[in-house]
């Protein structure tokens, strides 16, 4: 067979697929493998998506954001709250993004929305306790809590980072949801108790393959053998998990990269070990969801989906692990109380002068499962006064009796930035807004509001355009 390219003719089918990646600056040895697994259309359609850019978010269905302020979108089939956008909005620097109103979330990582509601479908159990086990920076976990029942299910976030932990708390405090717990096990090492959990979500720390597009830092990394390192990880983290769910419960395995070592190979490590392929194939059948896999199975290849490269694969656990004894006691844990704060079907939790929030079944669970720890913090004590935080604002599970001062425009990003805002208005505590959109606290003396912003929240640099309207839909 005769084979084209630009107007040149090649007999050799490897030697035509060999052309189409010449282009590329990409490691030798990925682009050795692919050539060998990836037929030419698909290579053709890859080496064509790194000419384009992806922007995609997920709104939060707590929260109402009026979508016609993007102007340009597409709805993501297999995501309910997920939309394409046709310009990348300048994220930082909306009020909205800063609020949790919508997260930035890469489109092929969406696609666990579609797997976890047919899962629950046919799942018994009424009350969840899942797990997010590589939770930062909270993509994935402030999809799964959008998905879960407030009152009656509860997710426990992991992150042995302490500065990846720190980013994660941020954005699930942002999100507003309080049925959460945190968690900071390294899953190399150790694991939670036998028969634990009713699901389970492994966005595995993996060689970055499917970021090679948007990410050079991914590209300069990548090695053979760090691949093969990235593969024993997994198989190490597999191992601390597996036994802590419950039979019919749900495992989801993800990586954001495109090798059978750190996929294929690992799905045939989580069979041998008691689970059974959970079919997905049907993610097929929404338009424009080109996907490549098995039928438990998908590699989302940028070119072919509208997407970054992902893989994703679901199984339910058909084997039950020999019950444990806990080795830990009940904590002996008392609920806070604040006079101007109020916890809807949830309670407040103090901690060495700081409060947190977390739903009345998030307490069972931190008190007599011993899973995981409030995290969502609301405020703190200091010199015998109650600071609020941001998270107090940002969460409709928070009710509180602090009046709201509205700023324009240019008050929001000056508050955002940390400055003291010349506003005149009753003194105390007062929670600054934007188009009714919650910013964070602050206090007045009459004439102005000091900032109560949180450092590690506040904006480093100023805004790059001078309305809402740009900020979303930056003129090309």
């Amino acid at each position: 067979m005769i084979y084209s390219f630009k107007g040149q003719f090649f007999h050799g089918y490897k030697e035509y697929k060999y052309l189409i990646l010449a282009s590329m600056d990409l490691p030798q040895a990925f682009l050795d493998r692919i050539t060998k697994e990836w037929n030419s259309e698909t290579i053709s359609k890859y080496r064509d998506s790194f000419q384009e850019i992806y922007h995609s978010i997920r709104l939060n269905p707590l929260k109402n954001l009026e979508l016609d302020s993007f102007k340009e979108y597409n709805k993501i089939p297999w995501a309910s709250q997920g939309y394409y956008l046709s310009r990348r909005p300048h994220y930082t620097w909306d009020p909205a993004f800063q609020a949790g109103y919508y997260y930035a979330q890469e489109a092929g990582s969406m696609s666990i929305e579609f797997i976890f509601q047919k899962w629950r479908k046919q799942y018994q159990e009424k009350e969840l306790i899942g797990l997010d086990a590589c939770s930062a920076p909270g993509g994935k976990a402030t999809h799964i809590l959008s998905l879960l029942d407030p009152d009656l299910d509860v997710l426990i976030c992991n992150e042995p980072i302490p500065k990846r932990a720190q980013v994660l708390k941020d954005n699930l405090g942002k999100w507003g949801y309080i049925n959460v717990l945190g968690n900071n096990l390294d899953f190399c090492k150790y694991g939670l108790p036998k028969n634990s959990l009713d699901f389970a979500v492994i966005d595995a720390p993996c060689s970055g393959e499917g970021m090679f597009r948007r990410d050079n830092r991914a590209v300069e990394e990548w090695s053979e053998e760090n691949v093969k390192t990235c593969a024993s990880r997994q198989q190490n983290i597999l191992d601390h998990i597996l036994p802590s769910l419950k039979p019919g419960g749900l495992i989801v395995y993800s990586t954001c990269t495109f090798n059978k070592d750190e996929n294929e190979s690992q799905l045939e490590y989580i069979t041998r070990h008691g689970a059974d392929p959970f079919k997905i194939s049907d993610l097929n059948n929404f338009e424009n969801a080109q996907l490549t896999g098995k039928e438990n199975a998908f590699r989302f290849i940028p070119g072919v989906t509208k997407s970054e490269g992902f893989y994703v694969s679901a199984y339910v656990i058909k084997k039950q692990s020999e019950q444990s004894e806990s080795k830990n006691k009940p904590r002996r844990i008392k609920t806070a109380k604040l006079d101007h704060v109020t916890v809807k079907n949830g309670c407040l939790i103090e901690e060495k002068g700081t409060y947190y929030a977390v739903s009345n079944r998030g307490y069972e669970v931190y008190k007599e499962a011993n899973l995981g720890l409030p995290i969502i913090a609301i405020g703190e004590e200091k010199k015998e006064k109650f600071i609020p935080h941001s998270n107090l604002g940002y969460s409709p599970f928070l009710l509180h009796n602090y009046p709201s001062v509205e700023l324009d425009w240019e008050q929001a990003q000056k508050y955002l930035e940390g400055e003291t805002i010349r506003v005149f208005c009753e003194k105390g505590i007062v929670l600054l807004q934007h188009e009714s959109i919650p910013l964070g606290f602050g206090k007045s003396v009459g004439t102005r509001i000091n900032n109560l912003k949180e450092k590690g929240l506040r904006l480093i640099n100023s805004a790059p355009s001078k309305t809402l309207a740009d900020i979303r839909f930056p003129p090309s």
